[in-house]
C-alpha cells in the first residue's frame, strides 16, 4: 500500500532518515564500508567494485486524494545467491550474531545446490546450481520486468548472460537516493 508521506513526523522521518544512512555507510561510504575495505586491504579500484556489488530499493507508487506518492518498500527477509550454486534465504542479518544461529531469533537456510545444469558465468560455460540459478532468474524477471524502463528490450533475462550489461542499464534508468 501506498502512504503519504505527510502521515510521518519528525521523529518517523529521522529515524528512516538514520537508517538510510548507515546502509550508504555500511556497503560504500568511508574506509571501513565494504567498498572502502575492498579497495583498500584487497587493492580492488572502487570503480570496478561497483561492477560487481549493487543494491537497489524496492518502490511502490499510487495515487492518494488524486496526488501521485511513491514509498519505499521495506522487505525484512534476505535473499542472497553466491554464482548461482548457493541461495541463503531468511530474516537473518548478515553479521555474526545472526548468522550464528546462536544469539539472534532470526532465521535463515543456506542451500547449497547439488544438481547443476549448463550455464554461463563471465561470458564463459559454467555449470549453474539448478535451484539457486532459476531462483536468481525468477526475481530478476519479476523485478526487472515489471519496471517501466524505455530501454527494457534490452534486458536479456533468460538466462541473464551480461550482468554487467544489466547492471549498467540498471544503474543507468535508476534514480540515486
Amino acid at each position: 500500500p501506498v502512504c503519504s508521506t505527510e502521515k510521518f513526523g519528525e521523529k518517523e522521518t529521522a529515524v528512516l532518515e538514520a537508517v538510510l544512512h548507515w546502509n550508504y555507510y555500511t556497503l560504500s561510504r568511508g574506509e571501513d564500508s565494504l567498498f572502502g575495505r575492498l579497495h583498500k586491504e584487497d587493492g580492488i579500484p572502487e570503480d570496478e567494485i561497483k561492477n560487481y556489488i549493487s543494491a537497489y530499493g524496492l518502490r511502490t507508487h499510487g495515487e492518494i486524494n488524486g496526488t501521485p506518492e511513491s514509498e519505499i518498500v521495506y522487505v525484512h527477509s534476505k535473499l542472497m545467491v553466491v554464482d548461482d550454486r548457493i541461495t541463503i534465504i531468511g530474516s537473518a542479518n548478515v553479521n555474526d550474531r545472526s548468522m550464528t544461529g546462536e544469539r539472534d531469533s532470526e532465521v535463515a537456510i543456506r542451500f547449497e545446490d547439488k544438481e547443476m545444469i549448463d550455464g554461463t558465468m563471465n561470458g564463459q560455460p559454467y555449470q549453474v546450481g539448478k535451484f539457486s540459478h532459476s531462483i536468481r532468474v525468477h526475481l530478476f524477471r519479476s523485478t526487472w520486468v515489471s519496471c517501466r524502463v524505455s530501454k527494457r528490450a534490452e534486458l536479456s533475462l533468460l538466462p541473464v548472460t551480461s550482468v554487467l550489461k544489466t547492471q549498467s542499464l540498471m544503474s543507468s534508468t535508476s534514480t540515486p537516493g
